[in-house]
C-alpha cells in the first residue's frame, strides 16, 4: 500500500499484541514480524508490521494474559492502540464485539481454504467472521515409544485397551524396580475441560454423530470411565497433575511415563546421561469407546483486527491477513516451526506429508469448546471443571448424571417455554386481556351509549385500546426463544403503548386546564398534530436505538442454576435513549396530576377525573415496583420474565378495570339513564351523524373553562370558545352567544349568592353546575339550529 504526500512515501505502522503459552514459541513466532516484513519490501507495500509477544517470560502475574489486556483496552475511550491481536480460540469470542468482521475484507477464495475442518469454528460468531486460525493445535494422547516397542504392544484404540496395556508395562517395569508415573487424564484448569470434553466425543456411536450432549447416556457413560482410569492406573494427584508441571520434569528429570494427555507440541526424544534414560515420546489420537472412534479438542492460535483503527490501517492490516494465511506461509509453518495448519487441503501436499503424519491429522476427530454458544465461557469453563474435579478427584457427588446435569444448566441458554406454568400463566392472562379489550371496544363503539363516554372522542377511546393492546403484546414477547429482533419489538409496544394510552387524556386534562398559556392554546388547536407528534417521537427514538445502538440478545449467566437469554442494550447510548423515555412518560405522568389536582372540582366530568387520577395513581405505583425490579439480579427466568409480565399485565389491566369498568357498571348493572330524556337528540345524532368523531371535536360542551375569561376584569360575559362559536359555517353564532349571555346573566341574578364566587378562578368549579347544564342544553338547540339552517332544515320538525 502507497501513500504519496508531496511525493514522499510514508509507511504505515501496523501493531499485532499477543499472548504465548509456552516460552520457545517466543522465538519461533518472531518469524510472521520477518517473513511479512520481507514480504512487504520486496512488494512495495510500505507497511510495517511490529510484533508484541506476551509469555511467562515477561509476565509479572498470572492475569497479565491477552484477556487482561482486552479487558483494559475495551474499558477505554480510545481503543486503538493495538490494530491486531493474537488470541487464544477461548478468548475471541469473549471480545467478538470489538472485532472487525472479516468476511468484508478477505478474499472469498482465502477464506474458502479454512472452511474444510471445524478450526474455523472458533472464529466464527453470530455469523460474522471475526478472526482467522493462525495454526491450530489439538489434544491427543502421548505415549512412550520405547517401552510399547520393547513389549511388542501397539497403541491403544479403546479406553479398556489403554488401561490393559498400562497395568501390563507398568507390573512389568516395576517388577525391574524401575519407577513408572501413573496415567495424566485431567489436568488442572482449562486443559481439565478440553480433556473431559474429549472424552465424551470419544464415546460417540459412529464417527459422524456429533457430540453426544451433556446428559446422554454416552456422557454418563464417559465420565465413569474417566473415573474408573483414575482409580486402576492413576491417583488423585497424578491424575490431576498441571501440564506445565508435567512437562518440567519430563524435561528435567526425564520421568518415565508410559501415557498421559497433552497437547501437541512436538515429538519428544531425550538422550540419556548418567543419571537419566532416555525418553522418546510421540504423539497419537486419543483412544475412544469403540475402535475408530476418538476426539480431540481444537486450541490455537486467532488473530483478530480491532474495528476502531482507521480505515486505512484496515486496508494495510488485509495484506497482512493475506500473507500470513495465504498458503505458501502456512506451509512455512508446518515446515520451520512445527506448527499444525486450519488448512486441510495442506495435509495432501507431498512435501508436507514427508516430515509430519498426515493422515493422522486430516483424520482428527476434533471438537471446539462451547465459546460460542455458552453465555461467559471463562465462568462456564471455571464451573465446568470445578464440578467434573467434585466428581472425579474429591468425590462429592456419586452420581455422574447429577454432575452432568448441572453442566448442562451453565452451558445452556433457556428461555420461558410456552407449555410452562409461566409461559400458560402469561398466555392465558393476555388472552383474557384481548377480549377485555375487544369488549371494550364494542361497548365504546355504540352510539347510544356515546353520551356516558363523552370525556373523549370516540377516535381517542380507540387510541386508548390500542396502548392497551400493543402492551400485552409487550407481555406475550416475554415468552418463547429471544431473538434479535423480538428485542427490538419489546420497547416499542412500550413506548407506543403507553403514549396511546395516556397522551389523549393528556390532552384532554390540558384542555380544561383553566390557566391558558401559547403552549395550552396550541395544544388545544392541534388535539390531533398534538397525539401525532408524541407517536412520532417515540418512533423516532426507537429507530435511533435500533439503528445506534439495538437491543440485542444476552446470555444471563447463572453459576448455580439455568442460564437465559436476556434482552440488553450494548452502550451507553442505548441507556441514554431509555433514559430520555422514563423521563419523557414521568413528565406526561406528573402534569397530568398536576391538571387533576387543578381541575378536581370540574364536575361535568367529575367521575372521569376522579377515575383518571386513580388509574394514574395506580400506574405511577407499577412503574416504581417495574423499575425496582428492573434492577434487581434475578437468576431464575421464570421470576425474572414473570415478574415483568405481571406488573405491565396489571399496569394495563388496571387502566380498563378503573376507566372503563364503571361506566360499564353504571350503564348494565345500575341501568343509569340519565341521558334518556334527550331522545330527540338521540335521533338527531343518529339520523344525521353529526356527533360524528369530526363533528364532536368541533362542537364541545360548554366546561367551566369557557367562565374563565383572560384580560378581562369585569368577567361580566363568558368567554365561549368552543368551536360551534368560531366555526364561519354557522350562520346564527352570533345570536347563540348572545343568548347564552343573556342565559348567563339570568343565572347569575337568580344565584345572587355565587355573584361574589365567579369573580374568582377557584371558586366558579363549585357553583355553577346547573348553569354549566342548562347552557349545555342550550348549546345543544342552538348546535341542532345552526346545522339544520345549513342543511335545509332537513330535521327541523323533530327538534
Amino acid at each position: 500500500m502507497k501513500l504519496e504526500n508531496n511525493d514522499t512515501i510514508s509507511t504505515i505502522d501496523i501493531s499485532l499484541l499477543g499472548f504465548i503459552y509456552i516460552s520457545d514459541e517466543f522465538d519461533r513466532l518472531s518469524c510472521i514480524k520477518s517473513k511479512f516484513n520481507e514480504y512487504s519490501k520486496r512488494n512495495n507495500l510500505n507497511i510495517t508490521l511490529n510484533t508484541m509477544f506476551y509469555t511467562f517470560r515477561n509476565s509479572t502475574t498470572e492475569g497479565t494474559n491477552i484477556s487482561y489486556f482486552l479487558d483494559e483496552l475495551s474499558k477505554k475511550k480510545e481503543k486503538n492502540e493495538y490494530d491486531m491481536f493474537l488470541l487464544d480460540t477461548v478468548y475471541t469470542g469473549t471480545y467478538a464485539e470489538h472485532f472487525e468482521n472479516l468476511k468484508k475484507r478477505l478474499p472469498s477464495d482465502l477464506i474458502e481454504l479454512y472452511m474444510e475442518g471445524i478450526a474455523t469454528k472458533t472464529c466464527i460468531f453470530d455469523n460474522k467472521l471475526i478472526a482467522m486460525p493462525l495454526y491450530v493445535d489439538y489434544g491427543g494422547l502421548y505415549y512412550n515409544k520405547i517401552l510399547l516397542n520393547k513389549y511388542n504392544m501397539t497403541i491403544p484404540a479403546t479406553w479398556d485397551e489403554l488401561i490393559d496395556t498400562y497395568k501390563f508395562i507398568y507390573e512389568k517395569e516395576t517388577a525391574l524396580g524401575e519407577t513408572i508415573e501413573k496415567f495424566s487424564g485431567l489436568p488442572d484448569g482449562e486443559a481439565g475441560v478440553a480433556a473431559t470434553l474429549e472424552m465424551i466425543h470419544s464415546f460417540r456411536k459412529s464417527v459422524n454423530d456429533g457430540f453426544p450432549g451433556y446428559i446422554s447416556d454416552e456422557a454418563v457413560a464417559a465420565l465413569e470411565k474417566m473415573k474408573e482410569i483414575k482409580k486402576v492406573i492413576s491417583d488423585n494427584e497424578n491424575f490431576n497433575r498441571k501440564q506445565e508441571k508435567l512437562w518440567r520434569k519430563i524435561y528435567a528429570n526425564h520421568d518415565n511415563y508410559i501415557f498421559f494427555r497433552s497437547w501437541f507440541t512436538d515429538d519428544i526424544i531425550l538422550n540419556a546421561d548418567q543419571n537419566r534414560k532416555s525418553v522418546h515420546l510421540k504423539f497419537a489420537p486419543l483412544p475412544g469407546n469403540s475402535y475408530g472412534i476418538s476426539g480431540s479438542c481444537i486450541g490455537g492460535s486467532n488473530i483478530a483486527l480491532s474495528k476502531y483503527i482507521s480505515e486505512e490501517k484496515k486496508k494495510a492490516a488485509t495484506e497482512i491477513y493475506k500473507f500470513l494465511f495465504s498458503k505458501e506461509f502456512q506451509k512455512y509453518l508446518i515446515l520451520n516451526v512445527n506448527k499444525r495448519s486450519a488448512i486441510h487441503s495442506l495435509y495432501r501436499d507431498k512435501e508436507i506429508c514427508a516430515h509430519i503424519n498426515c493422515t493422522m491429522y486430516s483424520n482428527m476427530q476434533g471438537i471446539v469448546r462451547p465459546v460460542h454458544t455458552t453465555p461467559n465461557y471463562p465462568k462456564f469453563s471455571e464451573k465446568f471443571y470445578e464440578y467434573i474435579k467434585d466428581y472425579i478427584i474429591d468425590e462429592k457427588y456419586t452420581s455422574a448424571r447429577e454432575v452432568l446435569k448441572k453442566i448442562e444448566d451453565i452451558s445452556m441458554v433457556y428461555f420461558v417455554e410456552f407449555n410452562s406454568k409461566t409461559g400458560m400463566i402469561i398466555i392465558g392472562c393476555s388472552i383474557v386481556s384481548f377480549i377485555l379489550v375487544f369488549c371494550s371496544y364494542i361497548y365504546i363503539s355504540i352510539k347510544r351509549l356515546r353520551r356516558q363516554f363523552s370525556f373523549l372522542p370516540f377516535s381517542y377511546w380507540c387510541c386508548f385500546l390500542i396502548g392497551q393492546f400493543l402492551s400485552i403484546c409487550y407481555c406475550l414477547n416475554q415468552i418463547g426463544n429471544i431473538q434479535n429482533y423480538t428485542c427490538i419489538l419489546r420497547p416499542f409496544f412500550i413506548t407506543i403503548g403507553f403514549t396511546l394510552s395516556y397522551v389523549p387524556f393528556f390532552i384532554k386534562l390540558l384542555g380544561l386546564f383553566p390557566r391558558r398559556n401559547k403552549f395550552v392554546k396550541i395544544i388545544n388547536k392541534n388535539h390531533n398534530g398534538s397525539l401525532i407528534l408524541f407517536i412520532v417521537s417515540d418512533v423516532i427514538l426507537n429507530a435511533l436505538c435500533f439503528l445506534l445502538d439495538p437491543i440485542q440478545v444476552h446470555k444471563e449467566f447463572v453459576e448455580e442454576g439455568e442460564s437465559f437469554k436476556v434482552c440488553r442494550v450494548n452502550g451507553k447510548l442505548g441507556i441514554i435513549i431509555f433514559l430520555i423515555f422514563f423521563i419523557k412518560g414521568f413528565l406526561i405522568m406528573s402534569t397530568m396530576v398536576y391538571f387533576i389536582l387543578s381541575e378536581w372540582n370540574v364536575t361535568h366530568y367529575k367521575s372521569d377525573v376522579v377515575h383518571v387520577s386513580y388509574a394514574l395513581y395506580f400506574s405511577l405505583f407499577n412503574i416504581i415496583a417495574y423499575m425496582i425490579v428492573m434492577n434487581v439480579k434475578i437468576s431464575n427466568r421464570y421470576i425474572y420474565y414473570g415478574f415483568r409480565a405481571g406488573i405491565i399485565m396489571v399496569f394495563y389491566l388496571s387502566n380498563l378495570a378503573i376507566i372503563i369498568f364503571p361506566k360499564f357498571y353504571s350503564i348494565s348493572i345500575q341501568k343509569d339513564n340519565r341521558f334518556e330524556d334527550e331522545i330527540d337528540i338521540n335521533q338527531f345524532i343518529e339520523k344525521t351523524k353529526a356527533f360524528d368523531d369530526n363533528f364532536q371535536n368541533e362542537l364541545k360542551f360548554i366546561t367551566m373553562s369557557d367562565f374563565v375569561l383572560e384580560n378581562n376584569k369585569d368577567k361580566n360575559y363568558i368567554n365561549y370558545n368552543n368551536k360551534y362559536k368560531q366555526n364561519n359555517r354557522y350562520d346564527s353564532r352570533d345570536d347563540n352567544i348572545t343568548n347564552l349571555n343573556k342565559y348567563y346573566y339570568h343565572s347569575n341574578n337568580s344565584h345572587t349568592n355565587n355573584t361574589s364566587s365567579c369573580k374568582t378562578d377557584s371558586t366558579i368549579y363549585s357553583n355553577n353546575t346547573n348553569t354549566i347544564d342548562n347552557i349545555n342544553s342550550m348549546v345543544f338547540n342552538n348546535a341542532i339550529y345552526s346545522i339544520n339552517r345549513s342543511n335545509n332544515n332537513i330535521y327541523n320538525n323533530n327538534i
